[in-house]
């Protein structure tokens, strides 16, 4: 009989232990499972969860300010890498940059420079215009008998040009004055030479 009252016995307890089974850690991992499916389903991200909330819990916090310090000081090396590239890049845009004023000085200097010639060479132009005015009032002045012979014996392209500005009757003048061969050869180049208007 004490077996009868053992096994019986073994039996409730047992029923006692799959009852607790059934009734509460079956039903606590089901609601658990749907609890998971549905922040997957939602986005939410239960270890960042479980990580925050760990953050709370006073015996964890040493171990996650350790691994926080290594990915901390790995991001630390990580920027103080790209720190220094940029400071690189930023080095070589520097000397870029110098260069590129260097050579932009020098040809605002070059472009002084020719500013200047080329003033140099209005002023030069304007007293050969000038000079070459003079010279052209100097043979109006003279009498055509004293300028044809001078005419003659100049280069052929100043004495043109010396022709073509004096006026239509110190011209007449100074051709009547010349040998025919030397007046047929002016008269035929300051038609080619005077344009026509």
């Amino acid at each position: 009989m004490e077996k009868v009252i053992d096994r019986h016995l073994n039996e409730k307890s047992g029923s006692k232990g799959k009852r607790f089974v059934l009734w509460i850690i079956l039903p606590l991992l089901l609601v658990l499972i749907i609890g998971l499916a549905v922040m997957s389903i939602s986005g939410i991200n239960i270890f960042e969860k479980a990580e925050e909330l760990s953050i709370n819990i006073p015996f964890l916090p040493k171990q996650t300010d350790e691994a926080e310090n290594r990915i901390e000081s790995s991001e630390l090396i990580a920027l103080q890498g790209q720190i220094k590239d940029q400071e690189s890049q930023m080095d070589e845009l520097k000397s870029t940059i110098l260069e590129k004023d260097q050579s932009i000085a020098e040809l605002q200097q070059e472009i002084e420079q020719q500013s200047l010639i080329i003033e140099e060479l209005r002023e030069v132009q304007e007293d050969n215009k000038r000079e070459f005015n003079e010279i052209v009032s100097t043979f109006e002045s003279m009498s055509a008998k004293n300028a044809a012979p001078i005419l003659i014996e100049m280069d052929e392209f100043v004495a043109l040009q010396i022709l073509s500005r004096v006026d239509e009757e110190t011209l007449a003048s100074i051709l009547e004055n010349m040998p025919p061969a030397d007046a047929a050869r002016f008269a035929q180049s300051l038609t080619v030479f005077i344009p026509t208007e």
